[in-house]
């Protein structure tokens, strides 16, 4: 796939419809899609949605599935402290999505609500090799640095519209080789989330998007 001139959406809900963006686009394991040739994917159950009954059939769809090609990340999946499923089955959910990653060698696409310390525990316990990748970042600093300090990817999207944002305060104090941009299921175009993210960082737009290719490459190693 030729990444030139393209804007990366590492997360989104919104079909790939635009000729300069290449998005990998999320599904769910009981909603899902018709996998295009081109098309780039990440699957995996969101802890707002596990099933009281029956999330160990969606988690056999995400294993059988993962090893497709069109599947380039696992998640998203994650722990959220505001979501009504219990926590415990939040981290066991969570922990089959880690084992499956890193089954296929595949980076892990990150829902966390309230939960980064258990993230980085779970991050420090599983002894995992693939990146993780903790997505809409909008916490603070001090969040923030303990995820890069475990190694783990940030990505932005539109809260970077809001100048007072948390994530507009941190974005310029992350690496450049660190960070991802998003749109998740937002109506903002990939384009105002670079052209805020390059006003943020005071990178020029064009070496912006050089940096997220490359970032995009070495985290799903593509």
């Amino acid at each position: 796939m030729i990444f030139k001139d393209k804007y990366i959406d590492i997360h989104s809900h919104q079909v790939n419809t635009f000729d300069d963006r290449v998005a990998v686009l999320n599904v769910y394991p009981d909603k899902l899609v018709n996998f295009q040739n081109d098309g780039l994917y990440s699957l995996g159950v969101h802890p707002w949605f596990i099933p009281e009954k029956g999330v160990g059939k969606l988690l056999d769809i995400v294993a059988e599935l993962s090893i497709k090609e069109e599947i380039v990340a696992i998640g998203e999946c994650g722990l959220d402290k505001l979501s009504k499923t219990p926590f415990d089955v939040q981290e066991f959910v969570f922990e089959k999505h880690i084992e499956m990653a890193e089954k296929v060698q595949k980076p892990l696409i990150i829902h966390c609500v309230r939960s980064f310390n258990e993230l980085v525990q779970f991050k420090i316990n599983s002894g995992s090799s693939v990146d993780w990748i903790v997505h809409g970042f909008n916490a603070n600093l001090q969040v923030a640095d303990l995820l890069l300090r475990h190694e783990l990817y940030l990505s932005f999207g539109k809260a970077l519209l809001n100048p007072e944002s948390n994530a507009s305060k941190v974005i310029s104090q992350v690496e450049d080789e660190l960070y991802l941009l998003e749109t998740d299921d937002s109506n903002t175009g990939i384009d105002e989330v670079y052209k805020a993210a390059s006003e943020r960082v005071h990178m020029d737009l064009d070496i912006l998007k050089l940096s997220m290719q490359t970032n995009f490459i070495n985290c799903f190693k593509l």
